[in-house]
């Protein structure tokens, strides 16, 4: 009850999707919320494509968010290599050091927690403008 169910509910309403409440008690309460599919933005990367011998360079200053790459790219490690960055400044100095960037792919986070950098000015001063995926908030991964 309260300010945050009745949040939910108008979500729920506004969306025209639907809430099932399951309870049992001593065991706890269940809330399911259903939504219509929607299709992506064109703007949404659906999957990403990176070919054999290609290098990924994860720039994020979250670590957990590299140990979630990590457990992703598990198992290709004989086909991609990849490299991880906190810092931005790290990540462009790689980058630009690599003579044929065709085979590199950036994943970059948007926001650099205490940089004077984002990712878009890492993807700008490195020419990555093709070869990159922009991330604000990840919660779910899928490829």
């Amino acid at each position: 009850n309260g300010i945050g169910m009745e949040q939910i509910l108008g979500t729920v309403k506004e969306l025209e999707g639907k809430m099932e409440v399951k309870s049992k008690e001593g065991e706890g309460t269940e809330f399911r919320l259903r939504f219509k599919k929607v299709e992506n933005p064109k703007w949404f990367a659906d999957k990403i494509e990176i070919k054999k011998g290609s290098t990924v360079v994860i720039l994020d200053d979250d670590i957990v968010s590299h140990e979630i790459w990590k457990k992703k790219f598990k198992g290709y490690e004989k086909e991609i290599e990849v490299k991880y960055f906190t810092q931005g400044i790290e990540a462009m100095t790689y980058i630009n050091s690599i003579e044929d960037k065709s085979r590199v792919f950036l994943i970059t986070d948007y926001k650099l927690k205490k940089q004077d950098i984002t990712g878009i000015n890492v993807i700008e001063k490195t020419n990555m403008h093709d070869k990159h995926v922009l991330k604000t908030l990840m919660t779910k991964h899928t490829f």
